[in-house]
């Protein structure tokens, strides 16, 4: 398992180079730090003008985002 700041470390890899595609098909365990994680993403990569998109995002994931009044800023 990955902690969020390694997750965000290795997402900033790709911030900047192009624009990416986040897939959490295979994402089984998350918690309000999955949504924060996504969210430091979307800022990053606005920040260096380039575009995120996630597919896959669990039903589940969505909720949180929506309880925490954040879901219209996820990406899609």
């Amino acid at each position: 398992m990955n902690t969020v700041p390694a997750l965000y470390a290795e997402g900033l890899r790709y911030v900047g180079a192009q624009d990416w595609c986040v897939d959490f098909s295979q994402v089984s365990n998350f918690d309000s730090s999955s949504v924060s994680l996504v969210l430091a993403w979307m800022r990053a990569a606005q920040h260096k003008n380039t575009q995120l998109t996630v597919s896959g995002l669990p039903a589940n994931l969505r909720s949180l985002a929506s309880l925490y009044g954040v879901e219209e800023f996820l990406p899609t």
